[in-house]
């Protein structure tokens, strides 16, 4: 960095990687993203139509804490589409799993294949990166 370049000007590409800064990996950081996520939509669908004030109160407090989780990754320097996709797969697999196990939804043949084609494409964000 410059005398005169700071951290708020710094591009994507000039600013060091942090993946590792702090005392929680990027990765364990984007996990707890995905569960905040899961645990907010959980809470929406209990909310019964935003009636019902203890899971929306959950719903929104696991909303906000994905969003400063998610900005954390961001400002570690993750990009947006790897970072934002892998949110997004692994909650959508997460809650479809959970939705399963936990309200019995049975998957339909054509939704079974989209999870699977969902996954690899999870997994292929991820390992396309290296």
């Amino acid at each position: 960095m410059t005398t005169t370049e700071t951290p708020r000007t710094q591009t994507r590409a000039t600013r060091p990687d942090r993946t590792m800064a702090g005392p929680v990996p990027t990765g364990v950081l984007l996990l707890l993203a995905v569960v905040a996520e899961v645990t907010g939509t959980a809470g929406l669908s209990a909310s019964e139509g935003l009636t019902r004030p203890g899971p929306l109160l959950v719903a929104l407090l696991a909303y906000a804490a994905t969003t400063a989780l998610i900005g954390r990754v961001f400002a570690r320097g993750a990009r947006v589409g790897a970072a934002y996709g892998l949110l997004t797969g692994c909650g959508l697999l997460a809650a479809t799993l959970l939705s399963v196990v936990v309200d019995g939804d049975v998957l339909t043949t054509a939704q079974l294949a989209g999870v699977l084609a969902l996954g690899v494409g999870v997994l292929m964000v991820q390992v396309g990166r290296r």
